[in-house]
């Protein structure tokens, strides 16, 4: 049997009681608890001051102890107005104390880094006094580091007390057979992703800290909501000067236990502004140019922007319905333009 109460008091933060008794099978045997709790916001420190109590029907004594926890950010310990960008370092501590004179202390930081936040850190120091429990008194700590990458996740650790030292690491990640080949990716949860955007590689999924499309454009976003709208958004800012896309989000909405597919168009090649004459005057205000794989509108001047160029190969213009007003531009690329983004070229185009 259980009895919960809360109240909340605005900025000043909130109260908990929680009431517990628990009875055992075929026994007459019961071990009431009790724990109180009051959490607060302080200026930048988050605390906690809680009491918990216990109690077993065939104990002579109880069992109480009072906790204190606190988290605030490192930079609050600076000095003046100095901030650190990207998700804060936080400082975390503990305090507890038992009916029996057990008392534990702990504190810690932890953060991440890189560019994408995603190498996460965590150190921690503590100490413990047994009070009359028995036992010695003695300190422990642990430093651990995690990496989420675009093929996988790994982990280093230490830990140690006065009866061990201990080292752990971890390797883990997914692979998914799809119509495209095989895409590997960070382990994958219930309901998974898969981003295709075949093309555009090392691009940045936003929805996934350390997910980037692989070298064929493929990504594994390796958890969703299921039932839900997700809108998967690719970094546009990760794409190299030849590799253009269509768009840069989708919509889609995943089943339970589903792996939902994601698709983005990309065209790769030249960026030009090219400027096109036909008769020996420019193109008219918003004259449509058009290319295997891209399109623009023109503007002042006859000049119109066109993405995922060939190096070369043959433009068609259209301003209107009659023969007079269309017209075919034929343009060579050298390699040193196809590096250049974007390219400056004028064109005469012709009737066709």
């Amino acid at each position: 049997m259980q009895a919960n109460i809360s109240q909340r008091f605005g900025r000043y933060g909130s109260l908990y009681l929680t009431g517990t008794r628990q009875s055992y099978w075929n026994s007459d045997r019961t071990t009431d608890s009790l724990m109180a709790g009051y959490n607060a916001t302080l200026g930048p420190v988050n605390y906690n001051l809680s009491w918990s109590y216990s109690k077993g029907s065939n104990q002579t004594h109880s069992d109480r102890a009072a906790y204190l926890s606190f988290s605030l950010p490192f930079s609050a310990l600076l000095p003046g107005q100095q901030k650190i960008s990207g998700p804060q370092t936080r400082l975390t501590g503990n305090a507890s104390r038992n009916s029996n004179g057990r008392t534990s202390y702990t504190g810690g930081l932890s953060g991440t880094l890189l560019e994408d936040h995603n190498l996460g850190w965590n150190v921690q120091q503590g100490y413990t006094r047994q009070g009359d429990n028995g036992g010695q008194d003695g300190g422990s700590g642990s430093a651990n580091v995690d990496y989420r990458g675009t093929y996988g996740s790994t982990s280093l650790g230490y830990s140690y007390s006065r009866d061990y030292r201990q080292v752990n690491y971890g390797l883990s990640g997914g692979a998914v057979v799809h119509r495209n080949g095989l895409t590997l990716g960070q382990q994958p949860g219930t309901t998974s992703i898969l981003v295709a955007a075949p093309g555009a590689a090392g691009v940045p999924v936003r929805n996934g800290t350390g997910v980037k499309t692989d070298w064929r454009g493929y990504a594994l976003l390796p958890y969703s909501s299921e039932y839900r709208e997700t809108r998967v958004e690719l970094d546009a800012g990760g794409l190299d000067e030849q590799t253009e896309l269509e768009e840069t989000s989708v919509r889609v909405v995943p089943t339970r236990g589903a792996l939902v597919r994601a698709d983005f168009k990309a065209h790769s090649g030249a960026r030009v502004l090219m400027r096109l004459t036909y008769q020996g005057k420019p193109l008219p205000f918003g004259t449509t140019v058009t290319a295997d794989n891209s399109s623009g509108i023109t503007g002042d001047d006859g000049v119109v922007f066109l993405s995922g160029l060939e190096s070369e190969g043959e433009l068609q213009a259209q301003w209107g319905s009659s023969a007079n007003q269309q017209c075919t531009v034929r343009y060579r690329l050298t390699e040193q333009q196809m590096q250049q983004s974007p390219v400056q070229l004028s064109e005469v185009c012709v009737q066709r």
